[in-house]
């Protein structure tokens, strides 16, 4: 699993926890398309740009943000007046209180503590929409692929193979300077070396 992979994973699992959250998704401006139903209480997961460093044995580290889109519906200026909630207009703050409890110090196998640094009131045109955004700072962790491998090599088969090309030196070597067996002169001799087994 990919550290990014398991970042979302790792939020969205802790974000499901609330129930009052009707989406919890990848970041995909999914409210920006007049196709997409709007009227969701969602939580929308951004994984913002990752700046890497290379480290020793093929390791990186990476430092990131993470941000938490919050759609709510009625909207934020609507809590001061005729607002429909039954909390007096404060469930919006009251659910953003709840995923930062939820997020803060949320740490992985490749990620290490989330931690809050940053919130603010996101603009947008939806009509009865109300949106807040939450970043979180974490280090990423990852091992690349290693650009070598290792392979293995048998001494005895090594050892095997010099000694028989060794003996097809020596026997090339003994019939360059012994001739055939029908006492072939050699090409630089004027000798005529004839063999000795009874063959000649």
């Amino acid at each position: 699993m990919t550290p990014r992979k398991e970042l979302f994973i790792k939020i969205k699992e802790r974000l499901q926890e609330i129930p009052q959250l009707e989406l919890i998704d990848l970041h995909r401006n999914q409210f920006e398309s007049e196709q997409f139903p709007n009227l969701f209480v969602a939580a929308l997961i951004r994984i913002n740009k990752i700046t890497w460093e290379t480290m020793v044995e093929q390791n990186q580290r990476g430092d990131s943000t993470v941000d938490i889109v919050f759609y709510c519906r009625d909207g934020w200026n609507e809590q001061h007046a005729g607002t429909k909630d039954h909390n007096g207009g404060l469930t919006e703050m009251d659910l953003l209180d709840e995923i930062a409890d939820k997020l803060q110090f949320l740490r992985g196998e490749q990620f290490t503590a989330l931690e809050q640094f940053e919130d603010e009131t996101v603009e947008q045109g939806m009509a009865g929409m109300f949106s807040y955004r939450q970043s979180f700072s974490t280090m990423i962790y990852r091992k690349l692929a290693p650009r070598y491998s290792n392979k293995k090599h048998s001494i005895s088969k090594t050892i095997k193979d010099g000694i028989f090309n060794e003996r097809r030196i020596k026997n090339r070597c003994t019939f360059r300077f012994c001739g055939n067996r029908f006492g072939n002169r050699h090409p630089n001799r004027g000798n005529d070396y004839r063999r000795n087994d009874g063959l000649n």
